[in-house]
């Protein structure tokens, strides 16, 4: 089969705000219509990808509908490494990994370990691949470089509000860093309140970009990813990344002289850095343009769609699906999540 025979439907809401993974799927969704290969109707698709937990009521309609249709899923998490209650979304999310995809793409080694940890039961074809950020807005060009008469311009993002993505990082850094040699900003969500850091709230992906470029060093301070999508972001627009050495940083960033364990170890490679910048420092990193992950996408689509075998599912097990979605749905609003760990 050739690449323009092939038609892949994503499963997924693009009309909600941008995060990590909105941001990732939106690009390969770009990069999937630009070969011709996407399509905008399921009925008209060889292999339907679907991501994480979203959209399980229209997956077991899709399924249901179009039971010849090679399912992959794109796994995230673990949750259980991220929320209350997440051990019970998991053993979730692993019954339609079992019952509904054939095949499954994990971004990283990391989510893929932690996954099986966690209690996945992995029996059909799967394949790592990282994610990528837009190449037409997270690049190097027209890159403005450090100025060592001026402060060193930090930056640091997330989307999200949560613990893990590294609040005690931060809040460190707005009480601990040299103003008088740093300035910086935050990008992201706005329920962050600092003293001496500057948080620009959300922005657009290419505004973004332009801070990004007009900085001089990336803090990544996230304690969980299964694949960093702002890391990505920063590093394919030329700046140094100083990462927290944990889940799958380690797999993007492959550079001892970037990576921290603490904060005294974070200050002390800060200034290692800085003091560097301007200089050829050929900092080792491990990522891919958002055109060679597209590719690996459709490489694995085609083994997929070729495979003879098809995960094929019967009306009991519909049934228990579209069960246990509900009683998750329901019992998470009445804040009794807990019961479920007796009832899926």
């Amino acid at each position: 089969m050739s690449n323009r025979e092939l038609k892949i439907f994503i499963l997924f809401n693009f009309s909600k705000k941008d995060g990590g993974g909105s941001t990732f799927l939106k690009s390969l969704k770009k990069e999937i219509g630009s070969k011709g290969l996407l399509c905008k109707d399921p009925f008209d698709a060889d292999i339907i990808i679907f991501n994480s937990h979203h959209e399980f009521y229209k997956l077991v309609k899709l399924k249901f509908k179009f039971p010849k249709k090679k399912f992959i899923h794109r796994m995230d998490g673990p949750l259980s490494s991220n929320r209350k209650h997440g051990n019970i979304f998991d053993k979730l999310i692993y019954q339609f990994n079992l019952y509904l995809a054939d095949a499954t793409i994990f971004q990283s080694q990391w989510s893929l370990s932690s996954n099986l940890n966690s209690g996945l039961k992995l029996v059909k074809k799967y394949k790592i691949i990282h994610n990528a950020s837009d190449s037409t807005i997270f690049n190097d060009i027209n890159k403005i470089y450090y100025q060592p008469s001026k402060k060193c311009k930090l930056i640091s993002s997330s989307w999200s509000f949560h613990p893990n993505k590294g609040i005690d990082i931060l809040n460190q850094l707005d009480n601990s860093l040299d103003f008088n040699k740093y300035e910086m900003v935050f990008i992201g969500n706005e329920k962050y309140k600092f003293k001496n850091i500057k948080n620009l709230g959300v922005m657009s992906s290419e505004l973004l970009g332009k801070y990004l470029k007009s900085s001089d060093i990336y803090i990544s301070t996230s304690k969980i990813e299964a694949c960093s999508n702002s890391l990505i972001e920063a590093v394919s627009c030329g700046l140094p990344s100083i990462t927290r050495n944990c889940s799958s940083n380690s797999e993007i960033v492959k550079d001892q002289r970037l990576l921290y364990n603490d904060m005294d170890e974070l200050l002390s490679k800060l200034d290692k850095v800085r003091t560097s910048l301007n200089r050829e420092n050929n900092y080792k990193y491990n990522f891919k343009s958002i055109s060679t992950i597209t590719n690996d996408y459709i490489d694995f689509s085609r083994e997929i769609y070729e495979d003879i075998n098809n995960s094929s599912v019967n009306y009991i097990t519909f049934l228990k699906l579209v069960i246990n979605i509900f009683l998750f749905k329901f019992l998470s609003k009445l804040r009794v999540t807990a019961i479920l760990k007796f009832l899926i």
